[in-house]
C-alpha cells in the first residue's frame, strides 16, 4: 500500500529537516512555501541548525563543498519520497508525479527572478554548456571570443562547436594570469572591450573561476556586450554565455542583474541539490539564437523544449524544487553574507602567513566562496594532503596548470573549521 506524502515526510525528516521546512500534500503535488518552509534566521547560532539539517559525517572539516554538494534533510527526504514511489509502481508514479519537474522549474524562477518558460532542467553545468554552445547558429567567419580562465569543458564545447560549423575560436585573458590576486574590474572590462572584434558573435566567460577564485563582474561586462551590439544588426549581435555555477546558490542576484544571455550552472554544489540536476536560463531575446540538441519531453515554452527528454533519474528532477526552498527559506542575502564571511577570514588569514601565496582577490566583489594559495616548498597535492591525514580536512586542488591548494567555506562550516584550518596551514611553514 502506497504512503501518503504527509506520513512520509512527518516519520522520515531527518534531525532538524522537520523543523526546517513545513510541506503539505495538495492534490497531486508536494508544496513547500519559502515563507513559511524555513525561519528567517535570528541570531549567529542559528547556523547551527542549517548544519544540522545535513546528514554529513563531522568528524572530518568539508573544505571541498565546490565539488558535490551533501543533501539537507528535505531534499534527501523529498528524492527518497519519489523513488519509493516509483519502486512501488514505476508507470503510475512517473504518471501522477511528471508535472514535479515544472514545479522545480517554477521555484527555480522565484530564485533567479525570471520566468519558468526561460528555464530548462538539464543533468550537470556541462550538460548545459555543451546544449547552448552546440545550438548556436554559428557559421563560417563568425568567431567565438572566450577566456583563459575558463574549465575545460567549457573549452571543448566550444571547440566541438568550431569543428562542426567552421566558426573560429579565440581566447583572451581577462587579468594577468599568474597574479589574479590583482585582478581589477576596471582591467577586466578594459580587456574585454578590446578583444571584441566585429567578427565576434559568441563571448564564453565563468562567473567564478575555480582555477584561483576570481569573480568576474558579470553585470558589468554584458553592459559592455551590450554597448557593442547597438551598432550591430540583428542577425550580428553578439551572444553572452555564463558557466555560472561557482556563485550560483552563493551570491545574491537575479538573471536580470546579470544581463547575460544564457546562464548554465549545476544545482549540485552550492544549491544543494540532488545530484545529476542542473539548469540553463535563456534570455527572450537570444533563444531563438539556439536550436535545441537533444529532443524534449517537456512543455512549458522554450525552457521545456531546452529540457533534454528521455528517462532520467526522475526523483531527483522532482526533488529539485525543495533545494531552492531551502535556501530562499535561509533568505539569499543572508547566504551570500554568511559565505562571503567565512571566505574573507580565510582569506585574511593566509594572506597574514609569510610561507603561504594567496592567488584568490581580497574584495569580495571579485570573489566569493573559493579560496586557492600555495605553501612555500610543497607541492598543492602535498598540501592537500598534509591536511587530510594530520587534520582531517578535506581541501582540494584546482584541475589546472599551475594547480593551487584550495578551501571553499559554505553552510556547512563555521568559525571553528575556519580557524582549524589556519592553524593547520600555519604548521606547515
Amino acid at each position: 500500500m502506497s504512503i501518503d506524502r504527509r506520513s512520509f515526510l512527518r516519520t522520515s525528516s531527518l534531525g532538524i529537516a522537520g523543523s526546517l521546512v513545513a510541506t503539505s500534500p495538495v492534490g497531486s503535488r508536494l508544496v513547500t512555501d519559502a515563507a513559511d518552509a524555513l525561519p528567517r534566521l535570528r541570531t549567529p547560532g542559528d547556523w547551527d541548525e542549517v548544519r544540522e539539517s545535513f546528514a554529513i559525517d563531522r568528524s572530518w572539516i568539508h573544505m571541498a563543498g565546490l565539488l558535490l554538494a551533501s543533501h539537507p534533510g528535505p531534499v534527501a527526504d523529498s528524492i527518497r519520497y519519489f523513488r519509493e514511489e516509483l519502486d512501488r509502481n514505476p508507470t503510475h508514479g512517473w504518471q501522477e508525479h511528471r508535472s514535479e519537474e515544472s514545479r522545480s522549474r517554477e521555484v527555480m524562477a522565484r530564485y533567479v527572478e525570471a520566468d519558468a518558460n526561460d528555464i530548462a532542467v538539464t543533468g550537470s553545468t556541462t550538460m548545459g554548456l555543451a546544449i547552448i554552445f552546440n545550438g548556436l547558429r554559428l557559421g563560417e567567419g563568425d568567431e567565438i571570443l572566450h577566456t583563459t580562465h575558463d574549465h575545460s569543458v567549457t573549452n571543448r564545447s566550444i571547440q566541438f562547436k568550431s569543428e562542426q560549423s567552421g566558426a573560429s575560436v579565440r581566447r583572451i585573458s581577462l587579468y594577468e594570469d599568474d597574479r589574479p590576486e590583482e585582478a581589477s574590474e576596471t582591467e577586466i572590462l578594459a580587456r574585454l572591450e578590446r578583444g571584441i572584434r566585429p567578427e565576434t558573435k559568441v563571448v564564453g566567460a565563468t562567473h567564478v573561476h575555480s582555477k584561483n577564485g576570481v569573480k568576474l563582474p558579470i553585470g558589468a561586462m554584458s553592459e559592455v556586450i551590450d554597448r557593442a551590439n547597438e551598432a550591430r544588426a540583428d542577425k550580428d549581435q553578439i551572444t553572452f554565455v555564463v558557466d555560472g555555477v561557482h556563485g550560483f546558490g552563493i551570491e545574491n542576484t537575479t538573471m536580470e542583474a546579470l544581463g547575460c544571455d544564457f546562464f548554465c550552472a549545476g544545482t549540485h554544489k552550492w544549491i544543494f541539490g540532488p545530484r545529476g540536476t542542473g539548469m540553463v536560463w535563456g534570455h527572450p531575446r537570444a533563444q531563438n539564437r539556439v536550436i535545441p540538441t537533444i529532443p524534449s519531453f517537456s512543455g512549458g515554452g522554450w525552457g521545456g523544449r531546452m529540457t533534454p527528454g528521455g528517462f532520467h533519474s526522475f526523483e531527483h528532477r522532482w526533488a529539485l524544487g525543495q533545494a531552492f526552498e531551502f535556501h530562499m527559506g535561509i533568505g539569499k542575502d543572508r547566504v551570500q553574507s554568511r559565505i562571503h564571511e567565512l571566505n574573507l577570514a580565510l582569506k585574511e588569514g593566509l594572506a597574514a602567513m609569510d610561507h603561504v601565496r594567496l592567488y584568490t582577490p581580497m574584495d569580495m566583489s571579485l570573489s566569493s566562496g573559493l579560496v586557492c594559495f600555495d605553501v612555500d616548498g610543497m607541492s598543492q597535492r602535498q598540501v592537500v594532503t598534509r591536511l587530510q591525514d594530520a587534520h582531517r580536512i578535506i581541501a582540494s586542488t584546482t584541475p589546472y596548470s599551475p594547480s593551487y591548494a584550495r578551501f571553499t567555506a559554505g553552510l556547512l562550516n563555521d568559525e571553528a573549521d575556519v580557524e582549524t584550518c589556519l592553524r593547520a596551514v600555519r604548521e606547515l611553514a
